[in-house]
């Protein structure tokens, strides 16, 4: 599994725009000497665990994203691993939320006295510990570690504001580097964002991505139904038609049927479905019962 190097920070995904939006940035634990180095979870996912690189130190950080089921009642299941973030050593371990739990804070411990090469060194992270909260209550979190080994001097909780979950990380990395040392994760922080609103199909719909919400986004006290692009929430009535008579015609029971009387030209009718192909159109008079008239090229009684 490739580490993130110098060359790659410039590809950091802080330029994505749409990942901007209700977006908190913790800041990192840490020491804040090194390269900046970001990763987030697509749009609809947030942070279920990490794989990392871990010795005496955190040597990099991996984040594993899944995606908010549309109806916000859990998680597809389907985690997807962003990249690794930090340094090369280390050896790999895999730290995962339970099903349908997502990440909500880290708890950072740093060794703020380490040696090497004959001389103090900046302090590193030595390991973390995450607060996998339950979708989308929060109404029950518990905390998940990694196997440790080294020291660490003190600990600071990295936490995503009320309402938000883990959706991308911040990790500092290579100033042990300069200083003829392997990368290891100098600081860490998180990016957090709200779940997204919950999305309820219409009758006879689906969920593609690319429906609108009847609701803004901010209103999740009731479910947002979602409905195709330019379908009104209640479609419109059909507005009923009406017709000036202008060549007094015969009514028939059915096109070519029985006569059941006349209407004079003059009289305003009202039709009661669109005239057929055959030029046949079914009339209400309010006189009359539902009837049919002819209004075609050769006898245009209608106007139409």
């Amino acid at each position: 599994m490739a580490a993130v190097t110098m060359a790659m920070v410039a590809s950091a995904a802080m330029t994505e725009a749409e990942a901007q939006t209700q977006e908190t940035r913790t800041g990192g634990v840490g020491n804040t000497v090194g390269w900046p180095v970001y990763d987030r979870c697509e749009s609809g996912s947030v942070i279920v665990g990490f794989v990392i690189r871990s010795g005496t130190l955190l040597d990099a950080v991996q984040p594993l994203c899944d995606r908010v089921r549309p109806d916000r009642t859990g998680l597809q299941g389907t985690p997807v691993a962003l990249r690794m973030l930090g340094g090369e050593g280390g050896s790999l371990q895999r730290m995962h939320c339970a099903a349908g739990y997502a990440v909500t804070q880290l708890n950072v411990f740093v060794d703020e006295n380490i040696r090497g090469n004959g001389q103090d060194l900046s302090p590193a992270v030595n390991h973390i510990r995450m607060t996998c909260a339950r979708i989308p209550t929060m109404d029950d979190a518990y905390e998940v570690t990694h196997g440790v080994s080294g020291r660490h001097s003190s600990n600071r909780r990295v936490d995503c504001p009320g309402g938000q979950w883990a959706t991308g990380i911040e990790v500092m990395f290579g100033d042990h580097r300069l200083a003829g040392r392997p990368a290891v994760v100098d600081s860490i922080g998180l990016f957090c964002r709200p779940l997204p609103p919950r999305l309820v199909a219409g009758p006879g719909t689906s969920i593609p991505p690319a429906w609108e919400l009847s609701d803004r986004p901010g209103e999740l006290s009731r479910p947002i139904v979602i409905r195709p692009q330019g379908q009104s929430e209640t479609p419109p009535a059909p507005q009923a038609q009406t017709r000036t008579v202008l060549l007094s015609t015969d009514v028939y029971n059915s096109p070519g049927g029985n006569r059941i009387g006349v209407v004079q030209a003059g009289t305003t009718v009202t039709l009661a479905e669109p005239c057929r192909a055959d030029n046949w159109c079914r009339i209400r008079t309010g006189q009359l019962p539902d009837g049919w008239v002819y209004s075609g090229p050769d006898y245009n009684s209608l106007g139409i």
